[in-house]
């Protein structure tokens, strides 16, 4: 089955959502660049603040997070970049140290029963139960990758077959999970994809109705009950998705790969973004899957994504804005990070979390207005608007800027002429205009923007958000 490209539009009007770091490069039918800004139905908004969830070590990155809630309490348990593990709960302002794996590369975490289990870089499967430490879960396949799906674990990478996913046993008396049991004599087993072709599996994911094994170029969706039953249908897909990008976003799962995000729905691998649209994405460190972390939070109708480039360090983060009827609305969040996941905050509200970058900080996203105590600057621009004739130079003598906003904030719009090779045209004291939009809550105020006959092929509009609270 061929990929089905999926049309990226603007969710309004002229407003798109990401694109390259250099808006100069927003071609018509490109997406715009969006700096802690997204679009909501006829709005743009600058994203909120984040606040210190608790505190973890002096100079410490977060590379790994989650949320687990066992029958003793729920706890967020990190791992730093020095391979240890620590764990705190709604009430902590510290983390307490559970443990080390001995390694810094980020982990891989999945709930089953009363425990979590952890499958390390190097391959080691621990446990946590809620107390304040770590162990090994005997008998435990080497494994760099597990997910957890019907009362099972199934656990990949690290193993004798590069093609090889195995899963745990079930309680014959007790029918639970018994994820220290990987014994075939005990109802334990395992599957084989595309033996001997090359290529490791890197990821393993399961949702309510299916689970899927990842090669760098494929996804295998495997369906049932049972694991007798979970071999009947198995689709070969035309992309893979990295396993730490994963997130359940409905019925589905978003994920992606070096070649930009992709959706994963019935079996299907449809494209959201492409990668070529972002200038970062060319330079990701491809040989280290463990660069992405995606997340998704249903009550906000978010999916964030933190991508690491090829220098080791994270350097942005992407923020996909779904809602219903509207296209997929990307921006870029304005903070460095290794690694981000959701928390249970109260009853059906679910938060996203972030681990800090050398900040020594476990961070709750989306609260207040500012970064801490920091604040940030926040910006839109759109695409370049050429009125359907790129090739045919305009004179610009006037524009006029319509602005409505919630509330008496002062917002600076400025509007940029396009010249030859991409080069600014000149007006008569700059290469553009900028005006400053004020107004009372609900008000419509228009500016009119002077640009003394400017000649280029198209023009763009900036906004920008006051680098204040």
């Amino acid at each position: 089955m061929a990929l089905k490209p999926v049309p990226l539009h603007p969710a309004q009007g002229t407003w798109r959502g990401l694109n390259s770091d250099d808006p100069a490069n927003s071609l018509p039918g490109y997406l715009s660049a969006a700096w802690n800004v997204y679009h909501s139905g006829p709005e743009l908004l600058r994203r909120d603040g984040q606040i210190s969830a608790f505190w973890i070590s002096a100079g410490a990155t977060i590379v790994a997070g989650t949320y687990a809630e066992f029958s003793t309490g729920a706890k967020i348990i990190v791992q730093t970049g020095d391979g240890r593990f620590w764990q705190a709960s709604g009430s902590m302002t510290s983390g307490v140290a559970m443990g080390t794996s001995g390694f810094g590369q980020p982990a891989v975490f999945a709930m089953i029963g009363d425990v979590v289990a952890i499958a390390t870089a190097r391959g080691t499967l621990l446990g946590a139960s809620g107390t304040d430490g770590v162990f090994a879960l005997s008998g435990a396949p080497s494994a760099e990758f597990l997910t957890s799906y019907k009362n099972r674990l199934y656990a990949t990478g690290h193993m004798a077959s590069a093609d090889e996913v195995k899963y745990n046993a079930i309680g014959a008396t007790t029918g639970l999970p018994s994820p220290n049991d990987w014994y075939s004599t005990n109802n334990a087993g395992n599957r084989i994809f595309s033996q001997g072709e090359g290529a490791k599996l890197v990821g393993v994911f399961a949702n309510r109705d299916e689970w899927y094994a990842f090669k760098p170029g494929r996804s295998y969706r495997v369906q049932g009950g049972t694991p007798a039953q979970q071999v009947t249908i198995v689709d070969d897909r035309e992309q893979g998705v990295y396993h730490r990008s994963l997130a359940n976003v409905g019925r589905g799962l978003v994920g992606c790969n070096e070649d930009g995000l992709f959706s994963l729905v019935d079996g299907k691998v449809e494209p959201l973004i492409n990668g070529y649209l972002i200038d970062y994405w060319k330079t990701l460190n491809l040989s280290a899957v463990s660069g992405f972390c995606g997340a998704w939070v249903p009550n906000l109708d978010q999916y964030r994504l933190s991508v690491v480039k090829g220098g080791g360090t994270a350097r942005e983060m992407l923020v996909g804005v779904f809602e219903v009827g509207q296209p997929v609305a990307w921006y870029r969040w304005g903070v460095e990070t290794w690694a981000v996941w959701p928390v249970r905050v109260s009853g059906a509200q679910w938060a996203f979390y972030r681990g800090g970058s050398a900040d020594g900080r476990v961070w709750r996203m989306d609260s207040g207005t500012l970064d801490g105590s920091a604040t940030f600057a926040a910006s839109a621009e759109t695409g370049l608007i050429d009125d359907g004739t790129p090739f045919l130079d305009k004179k610009y003598q006037d524009a006029w800027v319509f602005s409505r906003t919630r509330g008496a904030q002062v917002v600076s719009a400025t509007l940029t002429v396009q010249g030859e090779d991409g080069r600014t045209s000149s007006f008569t004291n700059a290469a553009f205009r900028q005006i400053s939009l004020a107004t009372g809550v609900g008000d419509v105020k228009r500016q009119t923007m002077h640009l003394d006959g400017a000649i280029g092929w198209a023009l763009s509009l900036r906004i920008d958000f006051p680098n204040a609270s």
